[in-house]
């Protein structure tokens, strides 16, 4: 029977933790869906029923009559597989209701988160166009006034009205690259913060699929057991017919 899901982290610190990695792997895709559920069984605390070898022989000590001949001809049986197909049927619907509403609320959350990322990026974004284009007018301005300045005194073609533009020219480069770090250390925490929400998202839904899955198993085992019980009591109560024991309902 091929593995209910692929070989992950979980698989391998859970079920091998004493393996090596590329056995373990090997060892998955064989073994994959018996070992798991043999992690889940050992995961499900259930009372310690005594086999239904014990408890018919507990009951045929009470018996007047040697019971061999009717467990030959009428030996219990109980099959399993079939019962937990029963229990699976009963209890897989409304477990895998709980988990598909849980996971369709995580999907809304990251989708909030998303529309919230893109809305704080596009502020930013108007944030930083607006200043790039005030600050450029701004430039220009200045630019303009310098050269007017100097041209009203004749010193138009003079040095010093270069060096003024040019240190004009410098203060608004370093302002846009200020402004521009700035900008890109916003826009990084922006991004940072929604991947690590998302990450938690994902997480939580994992852990919840896992804790669902153990809750559904131990309901499904629970019931196997109470549909064994039923059937070794009515296999008993058959017995007891069979040898006609007065007040059967006292020995059970």
């Amino acid at each position: 029977m091929a593995p209910p899901f692929p070989f992950n982290e979980e698989v391998y610190r859970t079920i091998y933790p004493a393996w090596g990695r590329v056995e373990a792997e090997a060892d998955w895709r064989e073994q994959g869906a018996k070992k798991w559920q043999d992690y889940i069984n050992s995961q499900v605390n259930l009372p310690d029923y005594p086999s239904a070898e014990e408890y018919i022989n507990s009951i045929v000590e009470t018996l007047p009559k040697p019971p061999a001949k009717y467990m030959e001809e009428n030996p219990f049986t109980f099959d399993e597989a079939a019962a937990r197909e029963l229990a699976e049927a009963e209890f897989s619907p409304y477990y895998e209701e709980i988990l598909s509403d849980y996971l369709s609320d995580i999907e809304e959350q990251k989708r909030r988160v998303g529309e919230d990322k893109t809305e704080l990026l596009k502020e930013l974004t108007a944030q930083k166009d607006y200043f790039l284009e005030r600050e450029k007018t701004n430039l220009d301005r200045l630019v303009r006034g310098i050269k007017e300045g100097y041209s009203g005194r004749g010193l138009y073609f003079s040095g010093r009205r270069k060096l003024s533009e040019i240190e004009a020219q410098t203060d608004y480069e370093k302002g846009i690259q200020d402004y521009l770090r700035r900008y890109r250390y916003k826009t990084t925490g922006v991004e940072k913060e929604a991947g690590r929400s998302i990450f938690d998202l994902r997480k939580e839904a994992g852990r919840k699929r896992r804790d669902i899955e153990r809750e559904k198993e131990a309901a499904i085992a629970g019931q196997v057991q109470k549909l064994r019980g039923e059937a070794l009591e009515q296999y008993l109560y058959g017995m007891g017919k069979y040898y006609q024991v007065p007040n059967w309902g006292s020995v059970l």
